[in-house]
């Protein structure tokens, strides 16, 4: 607003902590018109965080159309996926059941924000000039549209190696150069849509969770600290299954506010993925 400035990048908590904790008072005189491109990379970007930033500050000026959700990460040099610019964020709405039980992205005819069997996933775009994507199963074969496998990149921008670590280049690398990103995604009217990290995947009941859900109906739970949540699975020894836990920071030393916590983590965490976690 000062500056004038027309470019600025941030991850995807950035854009949610601005919506909510700026107060009114330091919005005096605010002027976000001629901000052109508002990058959002560098983790899951949130379709609900869009939505809460746009509300905040659409009246001092901020256009939608503004939004960069793009991909990249550090061993392709930062940047590798771009959408077109000047442009809303395409949202993909997707049955819950089938992609966590098959990995299929099958759309929402007519999706509703309320439905807790709906999942939606922000197109990335394409990859920038002179890189490439694919997406592949477990052993490597691409995989059609709209299906879930492993994000494998190329490019000018790659990185030949890991730092004095040929063993951990040579778990990532194939022979004719793909990288594997350690991420999961697929492929939706030509754009690349990220959807999680493969170690970050809990894996309960049958289903594949992707923690940013759990941790955002978390964070929506009054008293819990937004950004300070984590979710996360844990091998049950005598079962032999896989656990959902959730840590959450709260100022609260309250027994009974702390109960209360517990409570809602649980209601809303069950409400927004089908399952509530078995320890909070």
């Amino acid at each position: 607003s000062d500056s004038g400035g027309t470019l600025c990048p941030a991850p995807n908590f950035s854009y949610e902590l601005c919506a909510r904790k700026i107060p009114e008072k330091a919005l005096e005189g605010l002027d976000l018109s001629r901000w052109r491109i508002a990058i959002n990379a560098g983790e899951p970007v949130l379709p609900d965080t869009l939505a809460h930033f746009t509300k905040r500050f659409s009246p001092f000026g901020f256009h939608p159309e503004a939004y960069v959700p793009c991909y990249g990460l550090a061993e392709s040099s930062v940047a590798l996926a771009f959408p077109p610019i000047d442009r809303l964020p395409v949202v993909d709405s997707i049955h819950r059941d089938v992609f966590e039980s098959e990995g299929r992205a099958v759309p929402v005819a007519h999706p509703s924000p309320e439905d807790p069997n709906v999942m939606r996933f922000i197109a990335n775009g394409r990859p920038l000039p002179g890189h490439d994507i694919r997406i592949v199963d477990a052993e490597g074969n691409l995989v059609g549209e709209r299906q879930q496998g492993k994000l494998y990149f190329r490019g000018p921008s790659r990185t030949s190696g890991y730092y004095r670590n040929p063993k951990a280049t040579a778990a990532i690398m194939t022979e004719d150069g793909w990288m594997d990103s350690g991420d999961l995604a697929y492929w939706a009217n030509g754009e690349v849509h990220v959807t999680g990290r493969i170690k970050d995947c809990i894996i309960k009941s049958g289903r594949n969770i992707i923690p940013q859900e759990v941790e955002m109906a978390t964070a929506d739970v009054p008293g819990v600290r937004r950004g300070c949540v984590a979710a996360f699975g844990t091998v049950d020894a005598e079962t032999g299954t896989e656990r959902l836990v959730v840590v959450a920071e709260t100022r609260t030393t309250d027994p009974r506010e702390l109960d209360r916590i517990t409570a809602d983590v649980l209601k809303n965490v069950d409400a927004a993925i089908g399952i509530p976690p078995d320890r909070v």
